[in-house]
C-alpha cells in the first residue's frame, strides 16, 4: 500500500470476510420494539450469511459473539427462532442443493465433546442450531 501510494496509484483491498456479529451487554432486554430490531437484524444476518448462503461466500457471518451476562436468553431466544426457518433457499434458487449437518460430519466436534455437542444438533434435516459462545475450548 505504500509502495502505490508513493507512486499515486489507487488501492483496493480485501478487507475480509466471515465478520462476527457483536452484541454487547448494554442492550436493553427491556425496550421491547428496540430490542425486537436489533434481533430481527442479527437474525437477519445470520440467515442470509449462515443458513441461505450456507457460510460459503466471503461475506458469511461465520460468529455470533454475545456478551455472557446476556449470553442464555439472546441464545435461547436465536434457537427457537432457527427451529421455525422451514426451507432456506432463495426462492429463484429453490433448486439448490442444501448443505446438511449432523453431529458426525459438522465439524463441531473440533470445539465440543460429543455430549455437547449433540446438544445442539437439531434433529431436523435442515441443519444445526446456534453453538453458545461461551463454550470455552
Amino acid at each position: 500500500m505504500k509502495a502505490a501510494a508513493e507512486l499515486g496509484k489507487l488501492v483496493s483491498m480485501e478487507l475480509g470476510g466471515k465478520s462476527p456479529l457483536i452484541v454487547f451487554d448494554d442492550v436493553d432486554f427491556d425496550k421491547g420494539i428496540w430490542y425486537c430490531l436489533l434481533l430481527r437484524l442479527l437474525l437477519h444476518w445470520l440467515y442470509c450469511g449462515c443458513f441461505w448462503t450456507n457460510g460459503q461466500t466471503c461475506s458469511a457471518t461465520s460468529r455470533l459473539l454475545v456478551h455472557e451476562n446476556m449470553a442464555s436468553e439472546f441464545i435461547e431466544k436465536l434457537v427457537e427462532w432457527t427451529k421455525n426457518i422451514k426451507d432456506i433457499r432463495p426462492p429463484w434458487k429453490k433448486d439448490a442443493v442444501l448443505v446438511l449437518l449432523s453431529a458426525k460430519n459438522s465439524g463441531l466436534d473440533n470445539y465440543l465433546s460429543v455430549k455437547q455437542m449433540t446438544r445442539y444438533i437439531s434433529d431436523e434435516p435442515w441443519g444445526v442450531v446456534p453453538i453458545p459462545p461461551t463454550t470455552k475450548q
